[in-house]
């Protein structure tokens, strides 16, 4: 099979189909819903930053970490494309500078002001975001939560010493603590495993880093029933439409409190494309609006594994799909050239 790099692409909504070989769509914001969905995952930090921080505060109870970082601010910007959600991540932006003014003269009125300002930007973000990423309803609780007292939350009580019994013997030598364990390594970029085989991938964001297991586990052709939700006449000339499904899992070191900054399965979006047996790669298909038989969930509705599912059509050549490949984190950012990871039958 040739390198993943000659490929052909193909535009797939409920009614709209466009194909071609070369370049492909990459599913960048020229994608209708994708502008929207990619514009507020952008916007997800700053637009929820005060409430994150509030979240993280009463996990660890620690004030030194409530400010809001530079990297987190900046995020309001021209990379979010669409104007209402720039628009709300600007607020998010001018509300957690006020916190962090607050913070730095330690005047707790306006800092419980920024707090209580914060419930409105949050909801204007829900109302945005939720039907582009149904899957931010679950995230967005937690946040709301921790508004809910409108200053800041009562940290996690944290467990006093365990009361000793009369009867029991005494000892100096104070308790030893189990060793945490060790943390996998990072899988060497461009390693190829059998379909069903796990790699350890380096999650990248803001300067933050984390580590996370994928685990490509089928490559399925779409059934009938699967394509039902399409018009007919948008699938004329694609010969098969395939699923790409993939288990992604964060790994954390043992005791680590939740850090709504550091990247994890929810916050990054990995775009995959396929090779046939003909040496033909195919990036993925682009829908508009909810195609149920193959979407992505969220880790925290799945026992921490995030579930993900991309849709590819193949319009010529062999529909034997031999592999699936990583080749980004991001949406729009891919390297045809050089996957991170491939996975082979």
């Amino acid at each position: 099979m040739r390198r993943f790099g000659s490929y052909g692409a193909v535009l797939l909504a409920a009614g709209l189909v466009v194909s071609g070989c070369g370049g492909g769509d990459k599913g960048g914001d020229n994608a209708g819903g994708a502008n929207v969905k990619t514009s507020c995952s952008i916007a997800y930090l700053t637009a929820t930053a005060v409430p994150g921080k509030l979240v993280a505060y009463k996990s660890t109870g620690d004030e030194s970490k409530l400010p809001v970082e530079d990297t987190t601010l900046k995020l309001a910007g021209s990379l979010i494309k669409d104007a209402k959600v720039r628009a709300i991540a600007e607020k998010g932006k001018a509300n957690a500078e006020a916190f962090n003014a607050a913070l730095a003269k330690k005047d707790n009125a306006a800092r419980d002001k920024a707090i209580v300002d914060a419930k409105p930007i949050l909801d204007e973000y829900k109302a945005a975001c939720s039907a582009a990423n149904p899957d931010l309803n679950g995230a967005i609780g937690y946040l709301e939560e921790s508004l809910a007292s409108g200053t800041l939350p009562e940290p996690v009580a944290k467990a006093g010493p365990a009361p000793t019994s009369a009867a029991a013997p005494t000892s100096s030598a104070a308790p030893s603590k189990p060793k945490p364990k060790p943390l996998p390594v990072v899988t060497p970029r461009g390693t190829k495993v059998k379909l069903g085989q796990p790699v350890i991938v380096e999650l990248v964001k803001d300067g933050k880093k984390s580590l996370a297991q994928m685990t490509v586990t089928a490559i399925v052709k779409a059934t009938d029933d699967d394509l039902k939700v399409l018009k007919k006449d948008s699938l004329k000339g694609i010969l098969g439409v395939f699923f790409v499904r993939a288990d992604f899992k964060d790994i954390r070191p043992e005791g680590t409190p939740f850090d709504p900054a550091v990247p994890s399965v929810d916050s990054v979006y990995p775009e995959f494309e396929i090779g046939t047996a003909d040496g033909t790669t195919w990036t993925k298909m682009i829908t508009f609006g909810e195609f149920k038989p193959c979407k992505d969930s969220a880790s925290y509705n799945n026992d921490g594994v995030r579930k993900l599912c991309t849709p590819f059509a193949i319009t010529s050549g062999s529909t034997d799909v031999r592999a699936a490949a990583l080749t980004g984190l991001e949406i729009g950012k891919t390297d045809s050239n050089n996957p991170l990871y491939t996975w082979t039958r």
